[in-house]
């Protein structure tokens, strides 16, 4: 049976699509090639010849011969040997097949690459090309290649890397289905390193052996390879509906059976289960909503759906259990939980009535659908309808307008937000209770486009429904433009005014897009089209792409900026980014080289401040041909290279080695920093803690291990050792409660210990008890210099979350190291009516003593003895810190201290600038990205010295170990040493004898003696079941927070355990393969990823890229899930779908034949037309429609659902060219539709912002 195959090229992509024609009897192998030779000399001279002489055999079985695509290891071989080729040949109708078979004595394989063989069944394939070629010879360098292979009813059977891993061998991942065709088993990937792009016929054996021999410490009692676990398996309930009822995951402690599964229950909700409320409108209003309680106290048994999850570590009971209840619409009405509490917050858990208490958080919608009232846990709803002070102080409010806008919202203890909208409902005004007492708003204007491109301050003492009465009569009275265009003049910041407001604005923010056509000449950033960068010709055709902007620095008593130019390709790739910093007088460019598929190979940096001389670093990248990075050197100035970091992966692609440091001639590295992990790729060793060798730094994770063994992710112990003066074995051993929460850490030598941890139903700390060092000399370690060192009460406003008083029952030592209790009568803290600290006591901050700008980031702290002060650009990036006669400059990567350079930072670490030199520092750090220990060569390249020059332990929540370790006095810099705690500046200033002792996570400051923030978490209404202030869920073991903005999408690298941070609005963590892990630190370093940052294709891209990371379907997959839906009408539940290579689709759509022109309907003769809510009717897609929305992972389900249950229903929008189109808004999906012809003509995910506002979902 000849395969029938479908080539497309795509940009970058081959795709090559093969299905079997069963009228035909035998499908084509492309095979390697082996040649024959007496000795190696004779078989290179036999490339590319061929082979004849040989006996033509009329069967295809040929006994003892060696198949097709065999590798034969050595350069001769002794004896007789048979081998067999097959060659074809065809005409028309007919084919011919020879099998040719012959002996030699002596066989080698050619030294060129070796193509792949592909099976007798359905596959794909897809070539992502990574150089360009001028002939049709290829290896692997050329391309990163994957086929998948499908069975007869088109399911993935096997996914296969070609020659993926860093041997060359394949990387294979079979599936395998059950009778009822459901995913039952989800194997492990495993490397294959013969017949390349074969199908494995016997690949749970192969897999078998590889994990056994690999892994066997995740099967401590099997006693051979036979019948281990190496996937992840699921149980069905008996329908057809694909629900799982249990789930295990690999290795021997997570198999099925072992009681460790996660388990799922579905039911209804029972009586007297769920409390009903509902929403009343005052005097009819809907922007006036009003909380009361339901038709009947409980929703009716039977109306609600249940879904019980419980996960890793459950045993029996409610504990380690989530229930969730859904409304027949779908939307979430309860999700509960259950763990202790300490409601009279003594600081006993064990409290009768606390062990298991309900931790329930209602979600409460309005008649329309909207949801209009929020109530965590704290708000006690078992007792009915919050009273005023709950309200006010714990619960979420929203409010919209008559054309479901939202127009109000308050999170707890802040006051309300205010938001206006033009005619094509984007929000143009937005003021907090801080701007309303200054008659302020924050105003936003956009482009044709939608894209934002003003930002500022208007002035305006109205309130919001005025203001959106003057805004509406704005436009209706002057049919004016709610957008605006570019021009040529300067007058308006190279933009048009006609879109509101006016007048009464200060400009704040400006971007630029689609040309060059604005002033950023004067500082030469602005390169003449055709300016070479590395080779490449800086390109002038950048329609829809940002090509600068300009930031204004806060509070200055003259205008002042930061300047952006961004220049681009032929291909729309940046190779190019310019800036001047007004206030820093600092100049930067980056030019960026790039290879064929567009990554990053080399970068070079120009710094230079004011008048001092300029810095030139020079970067460089080196990959494998899987595209993993192997090398990373730079070098400064004319000076030598040095190797930052030197990667080594074994075969599955997890790092394992990194040679870090020294100059790229020495054959040395400083820190060889060996990796290690379980079955489940999580992290398990940074080097060997029980035996360090030459390394200065040892770290160990235990998940199932330890004193007290957990299973859902949490870590059960660490250890660490370090080569300084105490080289003793540090181990901390944790314990959590049932909503993983931290409880205690308990060292090994009882000097650290974290105990008598409790929080509130919103997860604030209510008791703390530390043990440490209690005397002041830091290197004293004295038995009687160690023993309890704090224990805190919390206190806090009543049904509130903010904190106003802590109690410490130990005496205060200074220089002790922990919690300093300055202030024992009275309230400690205070606040603004943004619920961001204003004053703390134990500090000796007064009343008022912390002022914040708009972006709720302090600018001034007054402490006893002095002021600390702080400049911000209008982004809220730190600009300046002025503190104790000191004045610190943050120029990007570059620090100043009073007008000298201090260092510069670099992936592993930092650069000290000492006098005209450039002194490297390299750091280790643990698994959250805290900074361990620092060390520095002071020897020679040939003979190095590595020293220590700073060491750091911590307590959970991020306070310092002292007693011991200090590091090395005199080496590395004093200002980068302030960097500790998730690689965070500690802010330390000595003012008069006083000091914050915060944490700088850019968006909000930590006090780590508290474990708490000062501020509410802006995007707290994303997961209301906490406290605004609450640190990484109270968890700080297994959380980072890298930004201060809690709701990250974090990607985990599958093979390192390492993780990257998309500040994207979403509370996710995706486990990615290594390919997908460098792509998302690409997205890391662009910042908040949404609309308003973002132009319409980065956007698009990234949601295609966490859809295609999340859900990780085949295209074809998802085609027939669209289809499945156009032809069966109105189904009810489609489970998500997604996609793995967006370049895929096109090709597969055509080779369906689904498209037979553009514009025409793809689903004709498909089956039921679809109404609307609206009651349109939707009866197709336009061929760009579906491919968008294909590409960008929108499932059949989120389709369905935006069209029958929208959030939200834009109004008819016509464009400049006539077209008709409207946007229905779902919580899963945006689809736009054509009104005239019913036809769906775009579609995207719906924005995780847009959707949490609209729906507030967790």
């Amino acid at each position: 049976m000849f395969s029938k195959c479908v080539k497309t090229a795509l940009f970058l992509t081959f795709l090559l699509i093969c299905f079997k024609d069963y009228a035909q009897s035998y499908s084509l192998k492309y095979h390697r090639m082996i040649y024959i030779g007496s000795n190696q000399t004779d078989a290179l001279q036999y490339c590319n010849q061929t082979i004849s002489g040989l006996e033509v055999e009329s069967r295809l079985d040929v006994p003892n011969a060696i198949p097709v695509g065999t590798i034969i290891e050595t350069t001769t071989f002794s004896g007789s040997i048979s081998y067999y080729q097959i060659s074809y040949s065809s005409a028309s109708d007919n084919t011919s097949l020879n099998l040719y078979k012959g002996s030699v004595t002596n066989l080698d394989v050619c030294a060129s690459h070796q193509g792949p063989i592909f099976s007798n069944r359905n596959y794909t394939l897809v070539k992502n090309y990574q150089r360009a070629l001028q002939s049709s010879s290829e290896s692997k360098e050329d391309m990163i290649s994957q086929v998948v292979y499908y069975d007869g009813l088109g399911r993935p059977e096997q996914y296969i890397d070609i020659e993926q891993s860093p041997g060359g061998a394949d990387i294979v991942r079979p599936v395998e289905y059950d009778g009822r065709g459901y995913k039952k088993y989800s194997y492990l990937s495993y490397p294959a390193d013969s017949l390349v792009g074969n199908y494995r016929e016997n690949a749970s054996n192969e897999i078998e052996n590889y994990y056994y021999n690999n892994y066997s410490q995740d099967f401590p009692s099997a006693t051979s390879s036979a019948g281990i676990n190496i996937f992840s398996e699921t149980d069905f309930e008996a329908s057809p509906l694909n629900k799982p009822i249990k789930q295990s995951a690999p290795g021997e402690t997570w198999k099925m059976g072992s009681g460790q599964e996660i388990e799922y229950k579905y039911q209804v909700n029972e009586a007297n289960e769920v409390r009903m409320y509902r929403v009343n409108f005052s005097n009819g209003n809907t922007e006036l909503p009003i909380l009361a309680v339901g038709t009947s106290t409980y929703h009716p048994a039977g109306t609600l759906y249940k879904t019980i999850i419980k996960d890793e570590n459950h045993s029996s009971g409610t504990l380690h259990t989530m229930e969730e209840f859904k409304n027949k619409m779908g939307q979430v009405v309860l999700k509960r939980t259950y763990g202790s509490s300490d409601v009279n917050m003594d600081g006993d858990t064990l409290d009768a009535g606390e062990t298991n208490s309900i931790h329930d958080t209602y979600f409460i919608y309005d008649r329309f659908g909207n949801l209009s009232f929020v109530l965590p846990p704290k708000t006690d709803s078992q007792n009915g309808i919050p009273n005023l002070t709950e309200l006010k102080e714990l619960v979420y409010q929203y409010k919209y307008d008559s054309r479901n806008r939202l127009i109000e919202k308050k999170i707890p203890g802040k006051y309300w937000e205010f938001i206006v909208y033009n005619t094509l409902d984007q929000p143009i005004l937005i003021q907090d209770a801080n701007l309303d007492a200054q008659n302020k708003w924050l105003f936003t204007k956009y482009d044709g486009f939608g894209r934002p491109i003003i930002t500022g301050i208007f002035t305006n003492s109205s309130s919001r429904p005025s203001l959106q009465l003057v805004v509406d009569n704005f436009y209706a009275n002057n049919y004016t433009k709610a957008w605006e265009e570019k021009t040529t003049s300067a007058t308006y910041n190279y933009y048009t005014n006609n879109s509101y407001p006016t007048t009464g604005a200060e400009v704040l923010t400006l971007n630029y897009y689609d040309n060059y056509t604005f002033d950023a000449t004067g500082n030469g950033l602005k390169l003449p089209s055709g300016t070479l960068i590395f080779g490449k010709a800086v390109s002038y055709d950048v329609k829809g792409l940002p090509t600068g902007s300009r930031i204004k620095i806060l509070d200055q008593s003259t205008s002042e900026w930061v300047t952006t130019v961004i220049h681009y390709d032929d291909k729309g790739r940046a190779i190019y980014t310019g800036s001047y910093n007004d206030l820093l007088l600092v100049k930067e460019t980056v030019k960026n080289e790039l290879d064929f598929p567009g990554d990053v190979i080399g970068t070079q940096t120009y710094h230079r401040r004011s008048s001092d001389p300029s810095i030139a670093t020079t970067d460089y990248f080196e990959y494998d041909h899987a595209k993993r990075l192997t090398k990373h050197t730079q070098q400064i100035n004319e000076g030598a290279i040095e190797v930052i970091a030197s990667n080594t992966y074994d075969e599955l692609g997890q790092l394992v080695e990194k040679g870090v440091g020294n100059v790229e001639t020495s054959v040395n590295r400083l820190q060889d920093i060996a990796y290690s992990y379980n079955i489940r790729g999580w992290l398990k060793q940074i080097n060997n803690p029980a035996s360090l060798g030459t390394n200065l730094f040892g770290f160990k994770i235990g998940y199932n291990e330890g004193i007290n063994p957990l299973y859902n992710g949490n870590i059960a112990l660490t250890q660490w050792k370090t080569a300084n003066t105490d080289s003793s074995l540090k181990t901390y051993d944790y314990t959590y409660d049932a909503l993983n929460r931290i409880t205690t850490a308990t060292d090994n030598i009882s000097r650290y210990n974290l105990s008598g941890m409790a929080y509130d139903k919103n997860g604030n700390i209510t008791n703390l008890t530390r043990k440490g060092h209690i005397v002041a000399n830091p290197v004293s370690t004295n038995s009687t210099d160690f023993g309890t060192m704090d224990v805190l009460s919390y206190n806090y406003e009543t049904n509130s979350n903010k904190l106003i008083n802590v109690t410490d029952a130990i005496l205060s030592i200074p220089g002790d190291g922990g919690f300093k209790d300055g202030n024992k009568s009275g309230n400690d803290y205070t606040y603004d009516t943004n619920g961001n600290l204003t004053s703390d006591a134990n500090k000796g901050i007064p009343t008022n003593g912390i002022i914040y700008n708009h972006l709720n980031l302090p600018t001034s702290v007054t402490l006893p003895g002095g002021t600390i002060s702080y400049i911000y650009d209008a982004t809220g990036v730190k600009q300046r810190k002025v503190a104790a006669g000191t004045t610190t400059d943050y120029a990007g990567n570059y620090i100043y201290q009073n007008g000298s350079l201090q260092f510069f930072n670099h992936p592993e670490g930092y650069v000290e600038y000492d006098g005209g030199s450039f002194n490297y520092i390299y750091n280790y750090t643990d698994h959250l990205g805290n900074i361990r220990l620092s060390y520095i060569n002071t020897g020679t390249s040939s003979s190095p010295n590595v020293q220590i020059s700073k060491e750091n332990n911590y307590y959970p929540f991020g306070l310092t170990h002292s007693g011991y370790n200090g590091g090395t006095n005199g080496l590395g810099n004093a200002a980068a040493k302030k960097y500790k705690f998730g690689g965070k500046e500690l802010q330390d200033d000595n003012i008069s004898g006083n000091s914050l002792d915060w944490y700088d996570f850019s968006a909000r400051n930590y006090d780590p003696a508290l474990g708490r923030w000062m501020n509410p978490d802006p995007l707290s209404d994303e997961f209301p079941n906490w406290s605004p202030y609450t640190f990484t869920n109270d968890n700080p073991i297994f959380f980072t927070d890298p930004t201060g903005l809690a709701p990250e999408t974090i990607y985990e690298n599958s093979i390192t355990g390492a993780t990257v941070e998309v500040d994207d609005g979403v509370d996710k963590t995706i486990v990615v393969d290594e390919k997908g892990f460098e792509k998302a630190k690409k997205y890391s370093k662009k910042g908040e990823v949404n609309k308003e940052n973002y132009t319409p294709e980065e956007f698009s891209e990234y949601e295609s890229f966490y859809n295609n990371q999340l859900y990780g379907e085949t295209s074809k997959d998802r085609i027939s899930n669209i289809l499945d839906y156009l032809k069966d009408g109105l189904v009810e539940q489609l489970l998500d779908s997604g996609l793995k290579n967006p370049y895929q689709d096109v090709a597969i759509i055509e080779d369906y034949g689904l498209l037979s022109g553009g514009g025409k309907n793809v689903a004709k003769g498909t089956g039921k037309i679809i109404k609307a809510a609206n009651g349109l009717e939707i009866n197709g897609f336009v061929k760009h429609g579906l491919n968008r929305i294909i590409q960008r992972g929108v499932s059949p389900g989120s389709i369905l659902d935006a069209l029958k249950n929208p959030l939200k229903v834009g109004e008819v929008v016509i464009d400049k060219l006539g077209r008709q189109s409207q946007r229905f808004i779902g919580q899963f999906g945006e689809i736009v539709v054509n009104p005239k012809t019913g036809k769906i003509i775009s579609g995207n995910p719906t924005a995780s912002k847009k959707a949490a506002r609209l729906l507030k979902r967790k």
